[in-house]
């Protein structure tokens, strides 16, 4: 059962290389999208757009780059299946 598990995810790791590209311009426009709404919320609580925008791009915004999380994420994964 652990070898079938094991296995499953090695594969899903070969089909992630070829659409890395992909997930990140995905995740890139959800940021994006998440961004706006914070900005809009900030406009309608009656900041101007500087203000909006400024305070919309603190860290609450923010996240490491997509393809930064994915690496880490199977360097990570990598090390756990290797103990």
């Amino acid at each position: 059962m652990r070898f079938v598990k094991w296995l499953r995810t090695w594969f899903e790791r070969l089909g992630g290389l070829f659409h890395k590209a992909q997930r990140d311009a995905e995740f890139a426009a959800e940021l994006e999208t998440h961004l706006q709404f914070l900005i809009e919320d900030n406009l309608r609580a009656g900041m101007t757009p500087e203000a909006a925008r400024h305070d919309s791009s603190g860290t609450r915004a923010h996240a490491a780059s997509p393809s930064f999380r994915w690496t880490s994420r199977f360097c990570l994964t990598s090390l756990r299946l290797t103990r």
